[in-house]
């Protein structure tokens, strides 16, 4: 892989490898997805890519790379997001299924009954505590017996 340097125009990340992702083709890239989403779809990123000559792992490594590209996306990708929650808000009375789809988003702690509560403990943060009680001699007694504390 080429060394990445910022574009001074654009801000994307870029290499001097024409084949490769370039500040210009992720500037294609993006108007190709904006073709997309003002049709109210979410961009077909196969279709970009191979329109493009570029690969799928490709985007993706700079989407986790290129900090100004993923941002310029994401714009793209939260549009789509958002309308699929305003399609589903007309589909509730067809179907309660997008009713429940929508609360579950909009309020994820009330609706969502799947929810787990997960618990995790630090391992190094307890070690000491259980070297501590591991040291002391003592007995077990029910409750129902007295100590004696002589």
């Amino acid at each position: 892989m080429n060394a990445l340097a910022v574009d001074p125009h654009t801000g994307f990340l870029t290499n001097e490898n024409v084949n490769g992702f370039t500040a210009d083709r992720k500037l294609q890239f993006l108007a190709l997805a904006q073709e997309f989403k003002n049709q109210n779809l979410f961009p077909k990123v196969s279709v970009i890519c191979d329109q493009l000559n570029i690969n799928i792992t490709t985007f993706e490594r700079h989407l986790d790379l290129d900090p100004v590209f993923r941002e310029a996306w994401n714009e793209i990708a939260t549009h789509v997001e958002y309308q699929c929650i305003s399609d589903m808000h007309e589909l509730r009375r067809k179907n309660p299924m997008y009713m429940f789809g929508l609360l579950r988003y909009l309020n994820p702690k009330r609706w969502n009954p799947d929810a787990k509560l997960q618990i995790s403990v630090e391992h190094n943060a307890i070690l000491p505590l259980t070297e501590k009680a591991r040291a002391i001699d003592a007995d077990i007694a029910p409750n129902n017996e007295k100590l004696s504390t002589e």
